[in-house]
């Protein structure tokens, strides 16, 4: 058991947290007791650096005067100074060239910065990406610590590099479940996270859930998770919904192009998983050895998806090149209307898509549900696959089964995203290429009334405030605001009932243009 400090050593940390640099220079030349520099509490420079006291740090590093402890690296406590500021973490850098240390605790100067919340500081310690796999004892990383900081600025520059977005802690916290136990949980935060679909519904250790949490505390969030998993349905059969008579119909004639082109030795529904396995690995040589072996490049899992739809929906170009020099077909159907084209569509992969139009690939084609490409493109606000699409020759003029065009997909879409920039974007194109915003659909609703909510119940989930965004963007590209729908009800009238206030001001703000 260690002993207490002696006044000198005490009398020298309070110069450090003081900034005393001469009271110190002073302490410092009556000597050190031995037993003082081994005490593990004993920690001039470190406290110097957590109290921003920048020139005993230079004095101390200059003149070697105490020994640091690998267990407490002095850059992890340059990053626990309270203000965002690197002046600190640079001076030992400087000293050491390390910014990747690691204390007794497993912690690393990063997952300090992102708990603090610190941007500056993060970014400088990412010029060594390589401490973002680390975890300490406790299984947290620099991820989840930007987590529980709620800094969206810093997660959305994590997420630029390679991590473990889906990485749970010691007791199987996700990101999610993390998000909404803090004391007041952002919701653009668990937006984000939604978009990068972490799974609100991935249970711990003790059967808690993001969303179990969210149904018993935070009810818009709930609702925001609910939206979010009713998506995910309706992108893995249709993508919006559509009466059971019509889904079975459009089940049974995405099947049929399956049983067309089908292997004659390989029954539609027969699954060699070693060859989807490479597929997902992005395993070139694993899979030329497997179809070398006799393995049909059209060869079909249980939901009757090809290699190349695996390929596209992880876009993974390289694989998906390979399969189309080995005459895969490129127009396949899996059991629920998924193609190559489709799921590149859904997976945001532009590359792939690019890719597989180059090959010539129907631009006019349809994915789950029965939805036109370029309907799915503009759902998701792709304005880089929507503008591919139309240069390969899909019509902006396309609609989908129930009469949507692409601005209602816009609008529908608005309820799921947050990056209100992409739906601005998407938008101004679909603009530019010569669709009329007033066109209605089969109710004679325009992308204004499905933007308020004139499709949905009371429960509307939506942020009011990006629906403001958007909607300030379609009024500013010439969408009637006193257009009148098949029920009578103009888009404000369906923005006051379910309380859109943001939105039905900047409705209001243009009315009187009109």
């Amino acid at each position: 058991m260690n002993q207490p400090l002696s006044e000198s050593a005490k009398k020298i940390l309070q110069c450090c947290r003081q900034g005393q640099l001469d009271y110190l220079e002073k302490h410092l030349e009556s000597g050190i007791d031995i037993d003082d520099v081994n005490h593990p509490e004993f920690l001039p420079l470190n406290v110097a650096l957590r109290n921003g006291r920048w020139k005993i740090a230079r004095y101390l590093l200059q003149n070697n005067t105490v020994p640091i402890k690998s267990d407490n690296p002095p850059l992890i406590a340059a990053t626990q100074y309270n203000k965002d500021l690197t002046t600190g973490i640079e001076l030992i850098f400087a000293h050491t060239g390390d910014l990747a240390v690691v204390d007794k605790n497993g912690r690393t100067a990063l997952m300090t910065a992102c708990l603090l919340g610190h941007e500056k500081k993060v970014k400088y310690l990412l010029s060594e990406p390589s401490s973002l796999s680390n975890q300490d004892q406790m299984g947290m990383n620099a991820f989840l610590d930007a987590i529980i900081s709620q800094s969206t600025h810093i997660v959305d520059y994590l997420l630029k590099f390679d991590l473990d977005i889906h990485h749970q802690n010691a007791q199987g916290d996700n990101a999610l479940l993390i998000a909404v136990q803090t004391k007041n949980p952002s919701t653009k935060l668990i937006k984000t996270l939604l978009e990068h679909d972490i799974d609100c519904c991935q249970k711990n250790h003790a059967g808690k859930s993001a969303h179990s949490v969210a149904e018993n505390k935070h009810p818009l969030i709930h609702k925001m998770f609910a939206a979010k998993i009713e998506a995910d349905k309706q992108m893995e059969l249709p993508m919006f919904s559509m009466e059971p008579d019509e889904q079975s119909k459009t089940k049974e004639t995405a099947k049929e192009p399956s049983h067309e082109k089908s292997t004659p030795n390989q029954p539609v529904g027969a699954y060699d998983h070693s060859w989807f396995i490479a597929v997902s690995e992005g395993n070139l040589g694993k899979l030329n050895k497997i179809k070398v072996n006799g393995v049909p490049v059209d060869l079909v899992d249980h939901k009757g998806c090809t290699a190349l739809i695996h390929a596209a929906g992880r876009g993974l170009r390289a694989v998906a090149s390979y399969l189309i020099q080995n005459n895969a077909n490129i127009e396949h159907q899996s059991n629920n209307g998924s193609t190559p084209l489709s799921s590149a569509i859904i997976s945001n992969s532009r590359s792939v898509a690019g890719l597989l139009l180059e090959n010539n690939a129907n631009p006019n084609g349809t994915g789950p549900g029965d939805y036109p490409y370029i309907s799915l493109a503009a759902s998701q606000w792709n304005e880089a696959c929507v503008s591919m699409l139309l240069d390969a020759g899909a019509s902006v003029e396309t609609l989908d089964l129930n009469g949507m065009n692409l601005y209602h997909h816009i609008a529908i879409a608005a309820e799921y995203y947050s990056n209100t920039a992409k739906a601005k974007n998407t938008t101004r194109l679909i603009i530019q290429n010569g669709l009329d915003i007033n066109k209605v659909n089969k109710q004679g609703n325009t992308c204004l009334h499905i933007l308020c909510g004139a499709n949905k119940a009371k429960n509307y989930a939506a942020d009011d405030s990006q629906l403001a965004t958007i909607a300030h963007e379609f009024l500013k590209s010439g969408v009637n605001p006193k257009i009148v729908n098949h029920q009578g009800f103009t888009a404000i009238q369906y923005a006051k009932q379910h309380g859109l206030l943001n939105t039905k001001g900047v409705i209001l703000s243009f009315l009187e243009a009109w």
